[in-house]
């Protein structure tokens, strides 16, 4: 039986999304196989099934340490680099990091090590399909709704980079994911310090002012009650004009 061949591997797949067959799978090597796909040129055929895999037999903490162990989230962020792989076949790979990070935080870990999260702000900048612009600020919310890593992301420029999408030309999913970004980040007082050395206030305020859509206007809003709570970043709203003193 050849494991490359991604018919094979698809029916892997479609074995592991039956509860019976997961322990069998796992007896089987099935993370073996997968660390042996990774090796050498990636077969882009073979990045559906794959991911599938990872997406449901993770949640066994045995599954989860071997996944660990051949570092899935570095393989799948390779994926992600890869130029010769479609936005359509790498929108999977980005589900099954979402889901290792949020099942088990050594994941994540492993992806901050590597800087790899600052690849997943860089990439949200290309010209890349909405979905797979929203599922990789999905990825970035997982890691920074972790208080352990959200200091990892207040050294970067994502304040900046994140607030370039409450432009009036963005979908309303991205904005309001992005606005929940945010709110997360800026629990940390630093992260609201660097605020104010950007215009972020000014467009969160303009957001608010000029969008059409309810609930982008409400997740605004309670962003701006949520800095309120900072007294310095209440005199930057009067200051800028959109508070009364």
């Amino acid at each position: 039986m050849n494991l490359r061949d991604p018919i094979v591997m698809q029916l892997m797949a479609n074995l592991s999304m039956v509860p019976e067959f997961k322990r069998i799978l796992q007896d089987f090597g099935v993370v073996q196989f997968i660390s042996m796909n990774f090796e050498g040129e990636l077969n882009p055929e073979i990045i559906n099934p794959i991911s599938s895999i990872i997406e449901n037999i993770c949640h066994s903490t045995a599954v989860m340490n071997e996944l660990i162990e051949i570092n899935v989230t570095g393989r799948l962020i390779e994926i992600l680099k890869a130029e010769h792989i479609d936005w359509q076949m790498k929108e999977d790979a980005i589900f099954a990091i979402k889901e290792v990070i949020s099942r088990n935080h050594k994941n994540g870990r492993s992806l901050i090590s590597s800087n790899d999260h600052l690849s997943l702000i860089e990439i949200t900048q290309r010209d890349v399909p909405m979905h797979v612009r929203l599922g990789l600020l999905n990825v970035i919310n997982s890691l920074i709704l972790r208080p352990k890593f959200r200091n990892f992301f207040v050294h970067s420029e994502i304040i900046e980079i994140l607030s370039r999408f409450f432009n009036e030309q963005v979908a309303d999913e991205l904005k309001i994911c992005t606005v929940s970004i945010l709110s997360h980040l800026f629990i940390e007082e630093e992260a609201r310090t660097l605020c104010l050395k950007t215009n972020f206030l000014e467009r969160l305020c303009q957001l608010i002012c000029t969008e059409q859509s309810l609930p982008v206007q409400s997740c605004a809003v309670q962003l701006i009650q949520q800095l309120c709570c900072d007294e310095i970043l209440i005199d930057e709203f009067v200051r800028i004009g959109y508070l009364d003193a």
